[in-house]
């Protein structure tokens, strides 16, 4: 594919600070809530923000979340939960499929936002300056204590309803931004097949959409029969109704994939990368090139058994270097005791290595974006915190990454994931000191190339 970058391009560190967000301003008397995954966005010429998603600790339940803050900050030292601004909170709703109450639980909003102040490359005002959206999954979850069997184990978990008794939507959200006051607009729920004519959508990505002129390129994948079965990329353009998706293109026949996240790299090319599912693929980086805007798609990369199955997306720091992060493929040498209660994964198959989230690391493209160089560490959990008290093993997962200006000035690549230890998510075990968002900087060496013009 020849040289994509200027070799003064590339990624020299990571900031390696300390846990930014830990408790919500606001958490229910006998509950404990968490920060966690983060979506940086800008929302004014020297103001970012983070979507903040919020997970409550609840005995056996695995991934059960309660909503999403925006978080608005100017200076990384001054990151503060004080003026949090509610986005979306679980509700109880009736689940038409079980025919019974249940708790539809907020999955984390992702979504993308033109800062105030915004300019058009010819300087011209971006039309839609301030203004942004935000969409999650609403899942339905049983009220009381039902522990279900996974399929093919004897493990039982508290999970959502399953088999016919699943039920979900979308949760859209129209944000708005005057420099003082960020709103939020009231939730508009959309089942998959309405969201874009002609399309029923599925899973979308793990990172904000990116700005394309006047409108946004988002990730999604397409269903068909309830299947995941192509990773693909909408267009979302702001209408009288407020941002909605306009268009599908496919990138990939994939129906064992989720998670997608999009950079354009310094040619102008877009690369685009899946998070895999299957045994097969769930340890490989895979990146895909259109050359054309999206209108065609490429293999581009793709390297076996690097990262845990866990998940991992494409970034680009401050000068456009893209780089991938995700946790280090491990096998434990030492037994915890979340590895003896669960003794086998999804497959059926016993559970040794590639799981543990311990160890977060970003792995920089090459120059000819067919291979990647040298990786650099960003989190190592045992190393910086020592043993969970829990006795399980942590997490330091979900890597989300933009570039934002701030108060002084200066854009800078911001890095945000969640750590946790993982008996949290599933076991019962308390948070630590360390348990929340951590916001990071990356540093890269060529001349910073801006995300908005102001």
């Amino acid at each position: 594919m020849g040289d994509k970058s200027n070799p003064t391009v590339r990624i020299s560190g990571v900031s390696r600070g300390g846990m930014d967000l830990g408790v919500p301003p606001s958490v229910p008397e006998g509950e404990i809530w968490r920060y966690g995954l983060s979506i940086p966005f800008q929302a004014g010429p020297d103001t970012a923000g983070v979507l903040c998603n919020i997970r409550r600790t609840v005995g056996e339940r695995v991934d059960f979340e309660v909503g999403t803050d925006v978080i608005l900050f100017d200076n990384l030292s001054a990151v503060s939960t004080a003026h949090a601004v509610p986005v979306s909170r679980n509700h109880e709703e009736l689940n038409p499929k079980a025919v019974e109450n249940s708790i539809m639980v907020k999955y984390p909003v992702i979504g993308g936002f033109v800062p105030l102040g915004a300019k058009r490359s010819d300087g011209s005002p971006h039309p839609h300056a301030g203004t942004g959206f935000g969409i999650c999954h609403a899942i339905s979850w049983p009220m009381g204590d039902r522990p279900e069997q996974v399929p093919g184990t004897n493990v039982f978990r508290y999970r959502a309803f399953g088999g016919e008794a699943a039920w979900s939507y979308f949760e859209l959200h129209q944000f708005t931004y005057d420099g003082s006051r960020f709103e939020v607009g009231a939730p508009e729920p959309i089942a998959r097949d309405r969201l874009l004519t002609g399309v029923t959508l599925g899973g979308f990505g793990l990172m904000p959409p990116m700005p394309d002129g006047d409108d946004f390129l988002f990730p999604m994948s397409s269903l068909e029969s309830g299947t995941e079965c192509t990773l693909g990329l909408t267009r979302w353009q702001r209408t009288p109704a407020g941002w909605r998706p306009v268009s599908f293109q496919a990138v990939a026949e994939d129906a064992h994939s989720g998670e997608m996240s999009l950079v354009r790299d310094l040619d102008g090319a877009l690369l685009y990368c899946a998070r895999g599912n299957t045994r097969e693929n769930c340890h490989d980086f895979r990146v895909w090139r259109s050359g054309n805007n999206g209108a065609m798609w490429q293999d581009c990369l793709k390297v076996l058994w690097v990262r845990s199955a866990a998940p991992v997306t494409l970034n680009q720091a401050a000068d456009g270097s893209p780089y991938l992060a995700a946790n280090l493929f491990e096998v434990p040498l030492t037994p915890t005791s979340d590895h003896r209660k669960v003794t086998v994964d999804p497959w059926g198959w016993r559970n040794f290595g590639g799981v543990r989230r311990d160890k977060l690391y970003l792995w920089p493209l090459d120059r000819t974006r067919e291979d990647l160089e040298a990786p650099l560490v960003v989190r190592d959990c045992p190393a910086d915190f020592g043993p969970p008290s829990g006795g399980t093993t942590w997490s330091a997962d979900h890597p989300v990454g933009l570039t934002v200006r701030l108060r002084d000035g200066r854009w800078r690549h911001l890095l945000a994931y969640r750590v946790l230890e993982r008996g949290e998510n599933g076991m019962g075990c308390k948070p630590t000191p360390h348990t929340g968002c951590f916001l990071e900087e990356v540093f890269s060496v060529g001349p910073v190339r801006p995300v908005w013009r102001f």
